[in-house]
């Protein structure tokens, strides 16, 4: 089971637990669960080679074909203006419906020096209803930030299912499946902003409430992942093959690893958000702008959070919290 993976993934990371019965503690899970996962996922594409389907080219078109699928706008890259991008590998799209243009995007998708290493969505100017130059709507600009390497090393370390590739052209971007599932989900808060039709600035694309800022981009995500998506755009980059249903699958079992674990996580986390905002009130004290909060009973009987939570997480995990 999930657990006993665990534990021998351990045994063989600290030795010196080996000859004891080992213990998973709560700060062990996300450590191990992840490193697992990661490890298998990366053993199945390189098994697989399915970074040869994810050429960032095909990729990038294969975006712009599901945009226009789902919701009709086309997105066209054009050229930039005279000192308009910050570095030459900077793409620009216009984001357009009907050939009206109602947003642009950029993206700036390779590392560099001093870059942002991370990846990212960035509102540059937002979308809201503002008298500007004769129109009645000032239109979105957004940048999507990620760090997919040129030079992939995938290109030189399989010179046979590459070899028919034109060596004299600059090796091909390819990325693995969590590179493809980070660039849609980015771009589904890109589209987020970009879709935005507000007001005020404040409440403009991204600027919602928190709990509801991810589910653009969760759902972009997920397409990443459907083969009805992928089959239009994964082709591989040498014969033009579009990635099979089986290999597909593959991916996903390798990526469910420890699906129990996280069930049971989210199961706790949606427990206690649903008791924390249903059983318990604020503090007559606290009904003010402060920035800290304590809930009470209705009968007014302060509530111990920690132990509530800890209660939680025994009832749908079977162990609670770590003592202290």
């Amino acid at each position: 089971d999930e657990l006993s993976m665990m534990a021998l993934c351990k045994a063989k990371f600290e030795p010196q637990t080996f000859n004891e019965a080992v213990q998973i503690w709560d700060w062990d899970k996300t450590f191990y669960r992840s490193l697992i996962r990661s490890e298998q996922v990366r053993l199945t594409e390189v098994a697989l080679d399915l970074s040869a389907y994810f050429e960032l080219n095909a990729v990038l078109r294969g975006l712009t074909q599901v945009v226009y699928e789902l919701f009709g706008l086309e997105m066209i890259r054009v050229e930039m203006a005279p000192y308009e991008t910050w570095n030459p590998d900077v793409l620009k799209y216009e984001v357009r419906d009907n050939g009206q243009l109602i947003g642009t995007c950029y993206m700036d998708l390779h590392p560099r020096p001093q870059k942002y290493n991370h990846s990212a969505h960035f509102m540059v100017r937002c979308g809201m209803s503002r008298k500007v130059q004769g129109l009645s709507f000032q239109t979105p600009i957004v940048a999507l930030v990620c760090n997919f390497d040129l030079g992939n090393a995938n290109y030189h370390r399989s010179p046979v299912a590459h070899g028919d590739f034109d060596r004299n052209r600059s090796p091909p971007v390819l990325l693995v499946h969590s590179q493809v599932e980070t660039l849609f989900h980015e771009f589904g808060h890109a589209l987020h902003s970009l879709l935005s039709r507000s007001r005020f600035q404040h409440l403009s694309g991204t600027r919602t409430p928190i709990d509801f800022v991810e589910i653009p981009s969760h759902l972009f995500e997920h397409l990443a992942s459907d083969y009805r998506v992928l089959q239009k755009f994964a082709h591989h980059y040498v014969t033009g093959e579009p990635i099979s249903v089986e290999d597909v699958h593959r991916l996903h079992q390798s990526k469910r690893l420890f699906s129990g674990m996280d069930t049971q996580a989210q199961l706790v986390y949606a427990a206690a958000d649903l008791c924390l905002h249903t059983t318990f009130t604020k503090s007559p004290s606290q009904r003010t702008h402060s920035k800290t909060m304590s809930l009470v009973f209705p009968n007014g009987i302060p509530a111990n959070t920690s132990r509530i939570y800890s209660d939680l997480q025994e009832r749908y995990t079977g162990k609670g919290c770590v003592s202290g």
